[in-house]
């Protein structure tokens, strides 16, 4: 089945149209002006804490704080983080250590405390942004789990074959810390793609630690791709063939991003 992306960019937001023989699957909108916060990871304080909602509100340096529930908190090993991976992710059969009973909030956190993490869910109206301690790192091929040793295969590969060949990929690619989790890109990659991307995941991860250490909370530690470029990396499949877009400048950013990426097919890209 051959796919195209079709891509309409206006001042106001980005359009993209994912197309399956023919037909619409699927339609994307994002808006950059927004600056959507989303995937961002920050060094932030927690400015209260607060039982009877079993969540604390932390500074993140946005317009508002953001909120961490009692479940996001805790060390749940046996979770992955699920910001981005809703209808991508499939556990494999590795034996996952039994569910523990969550430890109320002010036993986790404390007033005043720094904490590393990652926004799950945007702000909305009066909502700050909420927040997850369970860091996720994607990439094109791999998503890097630095606080989770699970390893996972997307649940939209069909073919049992393929995924029972990466699932013996990801065990010869498990990190020192952490899992890993091969995202429906990753069909019919190679052991020396997936371990290039790891390593520079895993270095990425390395970075944003050096980092926490050296600033001052609240501090913005990792940026998420600007939205073009997010959604390059979300909807480029191998059955993507042809990629069609008609703003001038993001025929070049797209450009350049497939060249970065040192893909091992480069889909037709087109503008009109």
């Amino acid at each position: 089945m051959s796919s195209q992306l079709i891509i309409s960019v206006a001042p106001w937001d980005v359009r993209t149209a994912l197309v399956e023989d023919g037909r619409l699957a699927e339609i994307y909108v994002e808006r950059p002006s927004r600056q959507d916060p989303t995937g961002n990871i920050y060094k932030g304080r927690v400015l209260r804490v607060f039982p009877g909602m079993a969540a604390a509100f932390l500074d993140l340096g946005l317009d508002k704080p953001g909120y961490l529930f009692v479940q996001e908190a805790a060390s749940s090993l046996h979770d992955i983080s699920e910001f981005w991976l809703k209808g991508e992710q499939q556990d494999l059969p590795l034996h996952p250590p039994p569910r523990l009973p969550t430890p109320p909030i002010e036993d986790l956190v404390a007033e005043g405390q720094e904490l590393l993490v990652q926004v799950s869910r945007p702000p909305l109206g009066a909502k700050g942004a909420r927040l997850t301690t369970h860091i996720s790192l994607p990439g094109r091929y791999l998503v890097y789990l630095p606080t989770d040793p699970h390893l996972a295969v997307s649940r939209r590969l069909a073919s049992e074959e393929e995924r029972q060949r990466l699932k013996h990929l990801l065990e010869e690619l498990k990190p020192q810390e952490g899992g890993l989790i091969a995202r429906t890109a990753s069909a019919g990659q190679d052991l020396d793609t997936l371990a290039a991307e790891k390593e520079a995941l895993v270095a990425l991860w390395k970075k944003i630690r050096r980092k926490q250490k050296t600033v001052a909370a609240p501090a913005l530690l990792y940026q998420e791709l600007p939205a073009l470029r997010r959604l390059i990396r979300e909807l480029l499949s191998p059955a993507v063939t042809r990629l069609v877009v008609d703003d001038p400048t993001a025929y070049e950013e797209i450009i350049a991003y497939l060249k970065l990426e040192h893909l091992n097919r480069i889909p037709l890209v087109e503008l009109f």
